[in-house]
């Protein structure tokens, strides 16, 4: 028998390194369970090892393999692996970027839409941005909608009082009209009939716009609801807050609004413009609070003999007192209930027009707070 010649006799010298550990690289490849294999630089050359053995052959099995190098291909099969390798990362990260930008364009106006409903939500109409079209179908109809929506609320908000709404929409029940007890103002513009007659229509518009914008920023500043113009009146009203006080706020609102009115006057009479003395009369009693009106026209309002009551003490202030830029007369009854009567003066008893009996009146002191 001639026996098998070893490694090193088979004169191959790469051959002869197989089993050699200096070099020695693992495979990054999948191999069958069979198949075992590495790789290794021997001279500055790479080389590819494969084997596995045989068994039945004889008493120990046989190790039978292939090796790969330079002469056979294998540096620029790896060159083109590895070229493969380095585009195919490329294209993964091209791909990754490409993922991130389109993510976030698409999300940009999804988030935005987000802000823009929790801001309606909170109905802050102020900080709400104008959507922007996109190239996607669905997200431009949805800016779309939204843009014109918003336009729509904005239009609503000028017409219905925004604390108005906060109240209806935190109530956890449907809405019903009850009796409430309310304090009402009425304001009214003294004279306007014969200054509007002097004035062209664009002028004496503009001069509500100012005159009612220095009411409302007052009345609401107190928590106070603007119900209706009527006019050049004004009609407001406070409901009880969680301590049940609203009297003080409405006495605090008509003296803001006469420190506003004076000083808009002293500035309009320096211009040579016309400036609107302001009559108001508050009184605090029973209404009804609620929706009233037809069933295709509903106002949220009130109504009730407290109402007329504070009407009737804005024309009672045409008799009483002296000739200002403000003057203001509250009923006995509001007097009575504000903690805070620094400043508040008796007129005496006067007869209210349409209702039986006389009322205490009592005047708020120009001097006072001023």
């Amino acid at each position: 028998d001639i026996p098998l010649p070893a490694l090193q006799d088979v004169g191959d010298p790469v051959l002869a390194k197989l089993w050699s550990s200096e070099n020695r690289r693992r495979l990054f490849i999948d191999l069958d369970k069979q198949t075992s294999g590495h790789g290794m630089n021997i001279n500055g050359e790479n080389y590819l090892f494969l084997y596995r053995e045989l068994t039945g052959f004889g008493p120990e099995p046989f190790t039978v393999g292939i090796y790969a190098g330079p002469e056979d291909g294998l540096g620029d099969e790896f060159r083109r692996l590895l070229r493969a390798g380095i585009a195919g990362i490329v294209v993964i990260l091209i791909c990754v970027v490409s993922a991130i930008y389109l993510g976030r364009r698409i999300s940009a106006p999804i988030r935005a839409l987000a802000a823009g409903s929790a801001s309606i939500a909170e109905l802050d109409m102020n900080h709400i941005a104008r959507l922007k079209p996109s190239r996607l179908r669905e997200l431009d109809e949805a800016a779309d909608a939204f843009n014109r929506m918003t336009t729509g609320l904005r239009w609503f908000e000028t017409y219905v009082p925004q604390q108005l709404v906060r109240r209806l929409m935190a109530r956890e029940t449907p809405f019903e009209s009850e009796n409430r007890a309310i304090t009402v103002m009425f304001t009214d513009i003294v004279g306007f009939s014969t200054l509007s007659e002097h004035m062209p229509a664009a002028e004496t518009a503009a001069m509500l716009n100012e005159h009612f914008a220095i009411l409302v920023d007052c009345i609401e500043a107190e928590g106070g609801t603007v119900d209706k113009y009527i006019g050049d009146s004004v009609m407001a009203f406070w409901e009880p807050d969680d301590t049940g006080v609203n009297v003080d706020r409405a006495i605090r609102a008509a003296r803001q609004i006469r420190r506003r009115v004076t000083e808009d006057n002293s500035t309009r009479r320096l211009t040579n413009r016309v400036a609107p003395c302001v009559r108001i009369g508050i009184h605090t009693g029973d209404a009804l609070v609620g929706n009233i009106g037809a069933p295709g026209r509903i106002n949220y309002t009130l109504v009730g003999d407290a109402v007329n009551v504070a009407a009737r003490l804005e024309q009672l202030s045409k008799s009483i007192g002296q000739a200002s830029d403000a003057k203001i007369l509250i009923s006995d009854a509001t007097a009575a209930l504000a903690e805070d009567r620094n400043g508040l003066v008796s007129v005496g008893t006067h007869e209210i027009r349409g209702r039986d009996g006389t009322i205490g009146v009592w005047s708020l002191d120009e001097n006072y707070g001023t």
